[in-house]
């Protein structure tokens, strides 16, 4: 997991501009907070999305100089964000080498895992199911937790509905399902009411950053156990 890798293309699928705005304004809690922080350390598309946001905001709050807002809108760097993906481009990140973890999310890491960060299995991970494991991590916040999910090279993982909003952002290797394939910086959007089997790709354990605002629901005895978990 933490040997070197080729660059990879920069992130394919984005957080949402309903997401990046209530970054901007502080209104995300620690774990929403955490994940968006993460993603943006990947994807320059949303950073630069998020800067026009705050540059709106800030527009808005000149009442003495009015700013012609059509330079500074959302929509004024669609074009420079869809060129950028269309072209590719080195990812600068962690998943390019060895230290693949999103700066904001070393130090919620650094607390809960082995002395050495290299040592991935050494980390704490409880089992939820076969080929898959969690570890949950300390935020604050009451409306979305947040864990790392393991799922190992060619797992499929358990079937699972949502009663809430679930937001993965994969940091190795890959997973997919009927929505797509999701690669290292991607983010998956799952909304209530959606259900999916997520699998993991063949060359490498898939890790992600996992938030959701309500449990997952699975069929008898393991709906059960990860839901215990993801309470803990």
């Amino acid at each position: 997991m933490a040997s070197e890798q080729a660059a990879k293309p920069c992130p394919r699928s984005h957080l949402s501009d309903d997401i990046l705005t209530d970054y901007a304004s502080g209104a995300a809690d620690e774990a929403l907070a955490l994940l968006v922080a993460s993603h943006l350390d990947y994807c320059p598309a949303c950073r630069e999305r998020l800067a026009a946001i705050e540059a709106v905001g800030g527009a808005l709050l000149e009442s003495l100089a009015p700013v012609p807002l059509e330079r500074i809108t959302v929509d004024s760097v669609l074009a420079r964000i869809e060129a950028e993906d269309a072209a590719g481009g080195d990812l600068a990140g962690a998943c390019a080498g060895g230290d693949w973890l999103p700066a904001p999310l070393k130090p919620y890491v650094d607390g809960i895992r082995a002395a050495d960060p290299a040592d991935v299995e050494a980390w704490p991970w409880q089992a939820l199911a076969r080929g898959a494991d969690m570890i949950d991590l300390p935020v604050s916040g009451r409306s979305y937790t947040a864990l790392l999910l393991r799922l190992r090279a060619g797992t499929i993982g358990p079937r699972h509905a949502h009663r809430g909003n679930e937001l993965v952002l994969v940091m190795c290797g890959s997973f997919a399902d009927a929505t797509g394939t999701y690669r290292c910086g991607d983010i998956a959007h799952n909304a209530p009411e959606s259900e999916h089997c997520p699998v993991a790709g063949r060359e490498e354990d898939c890790i992600c950053l996992v938030v959701m605002d309500a449990p997952l629901q699975m069929a008898g005895r393991l709906s059960r156990l990860v839901n215990t978990l993801l309470r803990r």
